[in-house]
Formats: structure tokens, C-alpha cells, sequence
């Protein structure tokens, strides 16, 4: 028995890009821009709550964006190499990253106002 498939049936398939929830696409120029709307203002009160302690998210502040570590094993239990989670740790970053690019693969959750 012979069966014909005629090539219409054939699917070109297209590349599909993922998104971020705070990233969408500017339909004119294809490219992407952070939509700020989804981030939160902490103040530093507020942030201290973040601490990776007790089932509790570990943020850390950099020039007044907050970044959530807590997906990053280095991080586990809301301390790295003795800096707590839940602060403001641009002075403390900066001795240790400075130059390093870092920043960039940590998710933005909001900014420090305040």
C-alpha cells in the first residue's frame, strides 16, 4: 500500500522568542524595551523583609534597582559570603563585582524609592 502525503500538509515552522514579564515587543522597530509598569517601589524598610529567610524571596539592592537572587545557589539561605539578603549592597558590590557584568542575568523586580 502506498500512501501520498501532498506537501501541503508540510508546516514551515517559525522561531518563536520568549519573553519576560517585564520585557514585551515594540511591534514598529522589533525590538525589545523594559516596561517598568510591572516593577514594585520598595523602601529600604521594605526590602529588609526579603531577607531569604523562612520561605522568604532574598533581594538585594545595587544603585537602586532590586534584583531577586533567590534562584542563585550562592544565595541559599539569604547570605553570600557573609552579606545578608534583604539590603542595600551597592557599596559592598561594587569592592567585590565592579566590572562584572553580573547585573544583567539577575531578574529586576523593582527599585528603591524613598
Amino acid at each position: 500500500m502506498l500512501i501520498f502525503y501532498p506537501n501541503y500538509y508540510l508546516v514551515p515552522v517559525t522561531p518563536v522568542t520568549f519573553l519576560y514579564e517585564d520585557e514585551y515587543i515594540d511591534n514598529t522597530r522589533y525590538t525589545f524595551k523594559k516596561n517598568l509598569k510591572r516593577q514594585r517601589n520598595f523602601t529600604l524598610e521594605e526590602l529588609s523583609k526579603y531577607n531569604g529567610i523562612g520561605g522568604n524571596p532574598a533581594y538585594v539592592s545595587v544603585n537602586g534597582v532590586v534584583y531577586d537572587v533567590s534562584s542563585i545557589q550562592s544565595w541559599a539561605g539569604g547570605a553570600h559570603f557573609g552579606v545578608s539578603a534583604g539590603i542595600d549592597a551597592t557599596k559592598i558590590f561594587s569592592t567585590c563585582h565592579a566590572a562584572s557584568k553580573i547585573l544583567d542575568k539577575l531578574p529586576k523586580v523593582g527599585v528603591i524609592t524613598g
